[in-house]
């Protein structure tokens, strides 16, 4: 996946919206989806396939045993960040990576500051910005064997810097 790619999924308040309903609800339709965030079930649904194709969502069809094509439900994909086996500092490098952060990780400090963070304006008025990054960054943590996990997120604590707790 490139880059570019990932970072324009996540670039989008509409996006960040569905991505931060679906972390708080876990599995929902579309019409759900519309209802909870305030967007046209059309424009839900093109949103949801920029989020499907880079990986950050997943669709599983409603079997109800009826012809057609199965409604849908939607949910974001959890762990998919680091490949099964790797280090928790890996899965950190990995998701600032794609999303394009530039972050140093002070495990032994218990921190991961980050600079000039590309989703800054965004997050302006906006914390479900920042709890969607928290979330996948939890995620990442989650997946990967070791006793990290991730705390606290201090928006914009200097100019340019935002910094993210690690707790064992």
């Amino acid at each position: 996946m490139r880059l570019r790619s990932y970072v324009k999924a996540l670039d989008s308040l509409s996006r960040i919206n569905l991505m931060h309903a679906l972390q708080m609800g876990g599995s929902a339709t579309v019409e759900q989806l519309a209802a909870t965030t305030g967007l046209h079930a059309n424009t839900t649904r093109e949103h949801l396939k920029m989020l499907i194709a880079v990986g950050l969502v997943r669709a599983d069809p409603i079997l109800r045993g009826r012809r057609g094509r199965p409604a849908l439900t939607y949910r974001a994909v959890m762990g998919q960040i680091v490949a099964t086996g790797a280090r928790q500092a890996e899965a950190l490098d990995e998701h600032f990576g794609r999303c394009g952060f530039d972050a140093t990780i002070a495990a032994g400090a218990g921190c991961v500051t980050v600079r000039d963070c590309p989703f800054a304006r965004l997050s302006e008025g906006n914390p479900q910005v920042c709890e969607v990054h928290r979330t996948l960054i939890a995620d990442a943590l989650a997946s990967s064997a070791g006793p990290l996990r991730a705390g606290e997120l201090r928006r914009l604590v200097t100019e340019h810097e935002c910094t993210l707790e690690l707790v064992v």
